[in-house]
């Protein structure tokens, strides 16, 4: 299930005793997890809702735990990265997690057999060829936390159900414009709409032009308007830019990737005009809108495309030089910056 069926349920009363949730979307894992603490009233949660670091914990610890709540009620307890379920080699299918079977199936009989309700949560897609993990997941009601990369239509529908949840009638070139901050996290997606809703009044059509002022820039539309500003040959603007993106702190390696998928998404449009896909399926193949997509591809007409794979290369040289430590993370990405600059046609 997802986020908004865990919702339904838990709203409805039917609420399991053991819940895993997973995925690279922090906001759903977080969503999540907020409705299952719900079930504990604010005056008892001193007593029955716990947190455990499951990177640490010991079975005697979770032992002590599982023992009824103070008042007499059901606990919720939540435990982050359990270690069972995250141990183990990426490349076995049959990894024992824990020094033996038998200890093993001790830590799925504890999770299975409680009165209290469990919520094991990770910030990450599980291995789900491991045999613990596969076992607990037959078990549990598992939730899952995709990350919404790539898939537009998805992040277009949520912001839609938000905004129609907070009563706001928004043009669709303001959901475009949502779709666009947020990248694929819902997160960043729903805290603009929250601005959205203390301004404008229920019902109130919303125009692009109206919402914009208060809306934030996103790095992803900034990474956009960086390129536009390379491949139009504007050195001093776009330095300019990813100076002040930098200085409101945006995280480099993130910048990093966003370059990346840029520089892809040109190779890619490169690769669709080539075998001369129509206007209608590029928009489709790279999830984008009309507008977005013609610049794209004045964009792609800036660089060879030999040019952009030695990009690509360059680009993640500069990641091995950030993650040693051997550049200045900022220093890397200004020098990645001017070597992109000297191969625009």
């Amino acid at each position: 299930m997802d986020w908004r069926q865990l919702q339904r349920d838990v709203t409805a009363g039917n609420v399991a005793s053991l819940y895993v949730i997973h995925g690279e979307d922090t906001w759903q894992v977080d969503r999540s997890r907020a409705s299952l603490m719900g079930l504990i009233p604010p005056a008892e949660r001193e007593y029955n809702l716990v947190h455990l670091d499951g990177s640490a914990l010991r079975m005697t610890d979770l032992e002590a735990q599982l023992q009824i709540g103070l008042l007499g009620d059901r606990k919720v307890i939540l435990i982050e990265n359990l270690r069972p379920m995250t141990k183990g080699s990426d490349k076995e299918e049959d990894t024992t997690p824990l020094g033996s079977a038998e200890e093993e199936q001790k830590w799925l009989y504890h999770l299975t057999h409680s009165d209290n309700i469990l919520v094991l949560y990770f910030y990450q897609n599980l291995d789900k060829r491991k045999r613990f993990v596969k076992q607990v997941l037959q078990a549990a009601t598992v939730v899952e936390c995709p990350s919404f990369k790539n898939k537009r239509d998805d992040m277009i529908r949520i912001i839609q159900d938000i905004l129609q949840s907070k009563k706001l009638r928004a043009d669709y070139a303001v959901v475009d414009h949502l779709v666009q901050i947020a990248g694929s996290q819902i997160g960043i997606a729903e805290q603009e709409i929250e601005k959205l809703a203390l301004i404008f009044k229920p019902d109130q059509p919303i125009l692009l032009k109206d919402a914009q002022p208060f809306l934030s820039p996103s790095a992803e539309l900034n990474v956009f308007q960086l390129m536009e500003l390379i491949t139009g040959k504007k050195k001093v603007q776009a330095m300019s830019l990813l100076t002040e993106i930098l200085r409101r702190g945006e995280e480099p390696f993130r910048l990093l990737g966003l370059i990346r998928y840029q520089l892809r998404q040109l190779v890619r449009v490169q690769q669709l005009q080539a075998t001369k896909v129509s206007e209608a399926n590029m928009v489709q193949a790279l999830g984008m809108g009309s507008y977005a997509l013609r610049k794209t591809v004045l964009q792609a007409k800036a660089f060879r495309p030999d040019t952009l794979y030695e990009l690509l290369s360059i680009l993640v040289s500069t990641e091995e030089a950030m993650l040693s430590g051997t550049m200045d993370k900022n220093s890397a990405l200004e020098l990645l910056m001017a070597q992109i600059f000297v191969r625009v046609q």
